[in-house]
């Protein structure tokens, strides 16, 4: 154990991968995140992704357990109820001799799963530890198939952008702030970036604000900023109103 010293992401990584490799179980090991889009910063976590034989994905933890304990104590330790994504399981870890910043993120997929978020265009480029099986060769999702999905969302967003503005409407009207700047960020907001992602990052269309300030020009991002921070409600109604209105000439901009 490393004890008193402030560990690397490198050295978290390292000690990961030399207990899972041994294992004829695990496929392939590789991280995602900040790292695959080569802006790993002091602040960045780590996303370690696991590939391991159907039926066999629960074997890895106890080996994980055991590594990270192997080189800090482990302070908190927590497994996602229903893990997302396709994910067979995941579970964030932290560690005493890291930083409050360096979580360990680590997710495990079933060999059989179709998609492991591997598409460059949408996840970045994947660093390998190892694949022993090719688990980390992907087939990038073919333009046609996401103008087609895109287009799809686009007839949904051109029935709910005016629809759901009453839900936001009633609560300024009440004088419910709380409720109306839930509302607002729902159905104003969140459908605006949505839009502003589609005409300029499809591939990360669903993302929502996640990377918005490397996904979108500058320029976008200086005119989005206002509409996340509002005084009262006199001003949520205005942005509101922006919101609508910004949305639907982006509706009609990409029809």
């Amino acid at each position: 154990m490393l004890s008193g010293m402030a560990l690397s992401r490198d050295q978290i990584v390292s000690a990961l991968v030399a207990a899972l490799q041994p294992l004829d179980f695990v496929n392939a090991v590789w991280e995602g995140g900040a790292v695959a889009f080569s802006r790993a910063d002091q602040w960045s976590d780590i996303d370690l992704v696991i590939d391991a034989a159907d039926g066999r994905c629960d074997d890895v933890w106890p080996v994980i357990d055991a590594a990270l304990a192997g080189i800090s104590p482990v302070e908190t330790c927590f497994k996602i109820p229903a893990a997302p994504l396709g994910l067979h399981s995941q579970r964030f870890y932290r560690l005493r001799d890291a930083g409050p910043y360096l979580l360990v993120d680590i997710g495990v997929f079933p060999a059989s799963a179709n998609d492991k978020l591997l598409d460059p265009a949408t996840h970045g480029t994947a660093i390998v530890h190892f694949d022993r099986t090719g688990a980390t060769r992907v087939t990038p999702t073919p333009p046609a198939d996401r103008a087609t999905e895109i287009a799809r969302r686009l007839e949904q967003l051109r029935v709910t952008v005016p629809l759901f503005q009453s839900l936001v409407l009633k609560e300024i009207n009440r004088g419910n702030d709380i409720e109306a700047v839930a509302f607002y960020l729902s159905w104003s907001v969140r459908p605006l970036v949505e839009l502003l992602r589609i005409k300029h990052c499809p591939q990360r269309y669903q993302f929502h604000t996640r990377y918005v300030h490397y996904d979108l020009p500058a320029a976008v991002v200086a005119r989005l900023r206002p509409f996340f921070f509002v005084r009262d409600l006199a001003e949520l109604a205005d942005r509101r109103e922006d919101a609508e209105r910004w949305a639907t000439d982006l509706l009609a901009d990409l029809a």
